[in-house]
C-alpha cells in the first residue's frame, strides 16, 4: 500500500507542521505512481490525524483560502491507470509518466507527500500564474500563522532557487513552462500575508493586476557600519531588516500593520536612523493597499524613488487590478 498526497493536502501539512517536518522526512525515489491506494477502505486505514495531515482553520490559510480551500476532502495523487471511481470524502488527482527526481517524502511507513517543490509544479497545473505566484510565496516565506491567527516566525519551505532547481529537472513535463513564468513572480522571505500581497500589487505584470515595477526584494538586511555610530537609533543595533525594495536604489517600503500600533516611538527612530543613513523608505499601511486612489499613489511615489516610469492602467487591467484586490483581500483574508 502506498499513498502519495497531492498538492493542497502537501501543502497543508508543511504549512501546519513546518520545515521540521521536511527535515525530519526523507526523500525518496519514487519512479512511477503504481500500487498507489484509491480505495476507501486502504484510506480508512490511515491516521491521517497522527501523521499530520490534518485540515487547518480558514483563518490560518488567509489569502491561500481559494487555492487550497478548507473542505476536509483528502487530496491524493493517482497513476493513470489506478482506480477512477469517485470515494467519499477524496479528489484524486492524476499524474501520467514520469516523476521528478525529490518529488516525494516519506513521513510514515507506506504514505509520502509531495515536496515544496512538486507542489508548486503540479499546482500549476490548475491555478492560474497569479494565483501560482501567491502559492509561491507562501512555500518560500518564513511565517506561519498559528491557532490565535498571530504571525510566527519559521522557516521557509523551500526557496526560489530551489523551485527553479527543481523545474530545470522536470523540464519536459508540460506543466513546468508555465511554473517556471510564475516563478519570475515568487519573493523569499516574506514575514507576514500582507507583506506578499504588497509584493504582488506592486510587482507582478499589470495584465495580471500588479504595478509592473521591477521585482523587489523582501526582508532584506542593510548592515550598520562603524561610522553609524552616531545616528543609529540603539547601541546594540548591527543591522536593520527593511521589508520590501532594492537594496541597491536604498529605496523601498514597509508594511505598518496592527503589530506597529504598540511600538510607534521605536519604529520613528529606526526610520529616522535609516533616513540618515541614506535609505529612502515609504510607509504602508493596509488602506494604501486596498484602496484605489492610495494604492496609485503608493505606487507612484515606490515608481519615483526607484527611478522608474510608470504607465497608466488602461481600463481592462485597471479591472484586472481589482479582481486582483479582492482576491488577496477579500472574504476570509486575515487583516493583519
Amino acid at each position: 500500500m502506498r499513498y502519495f498526497a497531492a498538492d493542497i493536502d502537501s501543502f497543508l501539512y508543511f504549512y501546519l507542521n513546518g520545515k521540521e517536518a521536511l527535515d525530519d522526512a526523507r526523500v525518496v525515489k519514487v519512479d512511477s505512481l503504481e500500487g498507489c491506494v484509491t480505495h476507501a477502505a486502504d484510506l480508512a486505514a490511515i491516521d491521517f490525524a497522527g501523521i499530520g495531515l490534518g485540515i487547518p482553520r480558514k483563518g490560518a490559510v488567509g489569502s491561500l483560502c481559494p487555492m487550497v480551500g478548507t473542505s476536509g476532502k483528502r487530496h491524493l495523487l493517482v497513476s493513470g491507470s489506478a482506480n477512477r471511481h469517485t470515494c467519499k470524502g477524496v479528489v484524486k488527482s492524476r499524474w501520467d509518466g514520469r516523476v521528478p527526481p525529490g518529488s516525494f517524502a516519506r513521513i510514515a511507513p507506506g504514505v509520502c507527500v509531495s515536496t515544496p517543490e512538486f507542489i508548486f509544479l503540479q499546482l500549476a497545473r490548475k491555478l492560474s500564474t497569479t494565483q501560482l505566484a501567491l502559492v509561491g510565496c507562501a512555500l518560500c516565506a518564513g511565517y506561519r500563522i498559528n491557532a490565535h491567527d498571530k504571525i510566527v516566525k519559521c522557516d521557509p519551505m523551500t526557496s526560489v532557487a530551489e523551485i527553479g532547481r527543481f523545474l530545470d529537472g522536470a523540464s519536459r513535463i508540460s506543466c513546468s513552462k508555465k511554473a517556471k513564468d510564475a516563478l519570475a513572480y515568487v519573493a523569499n522571505n516574506a514575514e507576514s500575508p500582507q507583506e506578499i500581497n504588497s509584493f504582488l500589487l506592486t510587482c507582478l505584470p499589470r495584465e495580471n493586476g500588479g504595478r509592473g515595477i521591477r521585482k523587489l526584494r523582501l526582508n532584506y538586511s542593510i548592515a550598520v557600519n562603524p561610522e553609524d555610530g552616531d545616528i543609529v537609533d540603539r547601541p546594540d543595533r548591527m543591522s536593520f531588516r527593511v521589508d520590501m525594495g532594492d537594496p541597491d536604489a536604498h529605496a523601498g517600503s514597509e508594511y505598518l500593520g496592527k503589530q506597529h500600533e504598540s511600538t510607534a516611538e521605536k519604529d520613528r527612530a529606526r526610520l529616522n536612523a535609516l533616513l540618515a543613513k541614506g535609505e529612502r523608505l515609504l510607509q504602508v499601511k493596509y488602506a494604501d493597499l486596498v484602496d484605489p486612489r492610495l494604492a496609485e499613489r503608493h505606487s507612484n511615489q515606490l515608481a519615483a524613488l526607484l527611478d522608474e516610469q510608470l504607465v497608466p492602467l488602461t481600463r481592462k487591467q485597471a479591472e484586472e487590478r481589482e479582481r486582483l484586490v479582492e482576491f488577496l483581500f477579500g472574504q476570509d483574508r486575515l487583516r493583519i
